[in-house]
């Protein structure tokens, strides 16, 4: 059945019920029969992300079930390289929220914090500040949030600053 979606993959992903098809099948077959969709996935983390069915796929099952750590890199990637027009997408906020909880992408996100401009971290910061209960639910997504709390300490506190919204 996984072969049969090859040449359909798109179609089905983007399509209301399909999707759960091919969900399922990243779900359940085993990979070396579904290596395919996460190749063919990498390149389209955006237009995926940003799709009200297609981001189901990226958000639950890429992150979730691909083990393959070069896929999932170049994917990651891909998402942190569109992460500003993700977090403010319907859909693709929910893609960002699945990284910050993930074990995997968790590593890169905190590395990431360290790196990105004040306007990247705001960014970041206002995805975190809009769903801080579901962050503290997890193990990574506590630790990214007492990351971020330890680099607000380390700032120079302003009275109307977005960080201080966040504590």
């Amino acid at each position: 059945m996984s072969k049969e979606l090859d040449s359909n993959l798109f179609k089905c992903i983007c399509d209301q019920h399909a999707n759960h098809v091919v969900q399922k099948c990243m779900e359940c077959v085993q990979p070396q029969y579904i290596q395919f969709i996460y190749r063919r996935l990498c390149g389209k983390a955006k237009m995926l992300s940003t799709h009200p069915y297609g981001c189901h796929v990226v958000q639950v099952k890429m992150l979730e079930f691909c083990k393959d750590p070069q896929i999932m890199d170049r994917f990651i990637t891909e998402i942190l390289d569109c992460v500003k027009e993700l977090s403010i997408d319907p859909y693709g906020n929910y893609v960002v929220q699945g990284m910050i909880i993930h074990q995997y992408a968790n590593c890169v996100v905190r590395q990431l914090i360290d790196v990105v401009n004040d306007w990247q971290f705001n960014v970041m910061l206002d995805v975190l500040r809009r769903n801080r209960e579901t962050f503290v639910m997890y193990a990574q997504g506590r630790q990214v949030i007492a990351q971020v709390k330890r680099l607000l300490n380390g700032m120079a506190p302003s009275p109307d600053s977005f960080g201080s919204q966040f504590l």
